[in-house]
Order: C-alpha cells, then sequence, then structure tokens
C-alpha cells in the first residue's frame, strides 16, 4: 500500500495551478500509511499478549499482585472488543475519506478503499462485547423492589432478583476491576502507576503504548478518537449505587415508609461525601 510522494506533490501542483483545491489525499497519506502499519503491529502485540494469559504454553498474570482476581478471559474479551471498536472507526472514517479523492486512480483512493476493507475485515474477527449497559443495572433494583409488593411468589421472585443483582454485582466487581486494569496494562506498560501522574507526565509516556500509537492514526487524518469505557470506574459507581440502593430503597419500598427520613440523613450525606472524594482522582489522558 505504498504511496508516491512526488507523484501526489505532482498532482496538487497541477491542481492548485487550474484553481482547484488540493486533494486530501496529498496532505497527509504518507502519515497516515504509516501511523496505520505502526497500530497494526502494536495491535498485533497486544492480541498476541492477551492470547497467552493463563492458558497452556502461555504465560501467567501471577506476576502481580491481586492475580488470583485477574481472568485472563475478561482481559481478552476485553482487548479484543476495543480493538475492534477502534478498528471499526477508523475503516468508516477511512470510508469517508475516500470519496474526497479526485478519481479511482488515485493512489491515495486507492490506499484508503484498501485500509478501510483491511480494518473492516480484522474487526469481523474479533469478539465484541458491551459493558456499559452495567451502569442501567440501579434502575433494575429500585424497579424489581417495587414489583415485589406483588402477592404471590411473583413478589417473591421480583425481591430474589433484585437481591441477587446487588450480590453478584459486589462479588463479580473485583474480578471486572482487575481484568480491565490488567488489560490497560497491556495496552500502556506499567499504566497503573502512569495514571496517577500528573497529565502532563501522562502524556510524556510514548514508549510501547498503544494508545499512542491509536492517537496518531487518527490524527493523521484529521480524526478524534472516541476514549474507551473506564471499567473500573463505571462498576465502582455502579456498585456503590446498588449497595446504597439496598441500604436504603429497597428498605423503605419494601418495609415502611417511616425510614425514609432517618435513611436519607445517614446515608445521603455518606454517599455524597464518597462521590466528591472520588472525583478527587487522577485523570486518565491514555485512553
Amino acid at each position: 500500500m505504498g504511496l508516491s510522494t512526488a507523484k501526489r506533490d505532482s498532482k496538487a501542483a497541477i491542481a492548485e495551478s487550474a484553481g482547484e483545491p488540493p486533494a486530501w489525499g496529498s496532505i497527509g497519506l504518507d502519515q497516515a500509511e504509516t501511523a496505520y502499519r505502526d497500530l497494526m503491529a502494536g495491535y498485533g502485540a497486544v492480541l498476541g499478549k492477551a492470547s497467552r494469559l493463563r492458558r497452556r504454553g502461555g504465560e501467567d498474570v501471577a506476576e502481580k499482585l491481586n492475580a488470583t482476581q485477574i481472568s485472563g478471559g475478561l482481559v481478552r474479551l476485553m482487548l479484543q472488543a476495543h480493538v475492534r471498536s477502534r478498528l471499526e472507526e477508523l475503516s468508516s472514517a477511512y470510508a469517508q475519506l475516500a470519496p474526497a479523492m479526485r478519481s479511482a486512480e488515485d493512489e491515495g483512493k486507492h490506499w484508503l478503499d484498501v485500509a478501510q476493507a483491511d480494518a473492516s475485515r480484522i474487526a469481523g474477527t474479533l469478539h465484541r462485547v458491551r459493558l456499559r449497559p452495567l451502569a442501567l443495572l440501579p434502575i433494575v433494583v429500585p424497579i424489581g423492589a417495587l414489583l415485589s409488593n406483588i402477592p404471590g411468589w411473583v413478589g417473591y421472585l421480583f425481591l430474589a432478583l433484585s437481591g441477587a443483582i446487588v450480590t453478584f454485582a459486589w462479588l463479580g466487581y473485583t474480578t471486572l476491576r482487575e481484568s480491565y486494569r490488567y488489560k490497560r496494562k497491556i495496552m500502556l506498560p506499567n499504566a497503573s502507576e502512569i495514571d496517577k501522574r500528573a497529565e502532563a507526565e501522562q502524556w510524556k509516556v510514548r514508549a510501547g503504548n498503544v494508545y499512542n500509537l491509536e492517537d496518531r492514526a487518527f490524527a493523521a487524518i484529521g480524526r478524534g478518537k472516541k476514549p474507551e469505557a473506564q471499567i473500573d470506574r463505571l462498576i465502582r459507581m455502579v456498585v456503590l449505587i446498588l449497595l446504597f440502593e439496598a441500604l436504603w430503597i429497597v428498605p423503605i419500598v419494601i418495609w415502611d415508609g417511616r425510614y425514609i427520613l432517618p435513611t436519607v440523613a445517614v446515608v445521603g450525606p455518606a454517599f455524597v461525601g464518597l462521590l466528591l472524594w472520588l472525583r478527587r482522582e487522577q485523570e486518565r489522558v491514555w485512553l
């Protein structure tokens, strides 16, 4: 998918002398090709590492603390979903840019067409997993608590469902959190330590940083990149809200409304204070 810079510059000069705007490909496709090639090499490396986690003949994650809380399967799913999402974004951007080239013979248009098909094909081989809907779980618990007032076994079923959601969210929280953070470590070596630095210091970390390769690939075509969902912080917020509901909403709905004011007076300020404390966390720049 090589491009001839001299040939493109010649086309741009002719177009400019004819009063035509220069083709988009005359100002950035060399950088786009290089950035895309580097990104695909980076993706190949991190996908290969994830494929060996906790598998026979591969490497174990036991070199770090909390290794028992890391799921190799979850790490692979999260990483594949991340790569798939990025490749779909790039494929869409390439498809939108290709028509801006002057003709089907233009080298730039040919490269964009090939890169678009390549990114789309590879994305189709990877798993898709959506964890953002976890944020909807706190809506289910109060609804289940309300429906638990239905007489008979149906009410007990909804009550059990509400309790199960809170319980399993709490039990699965650590595994989801540590698996996501290990996925970040594969994309950005020593990510847990880097994420705590000031933003200016985080930006300086480029070596071995696949997030940086993504930024370069998108910047080369003049596009922004959608940040990844921070699953560890998302699931933590979900669990906190679920526990808040378990301590307040569910007992109020199921038993007696007279507990509303005492519960609000105790639980409410504590919950707000916890949220304010969590907001002090350092923002991640590599996502």
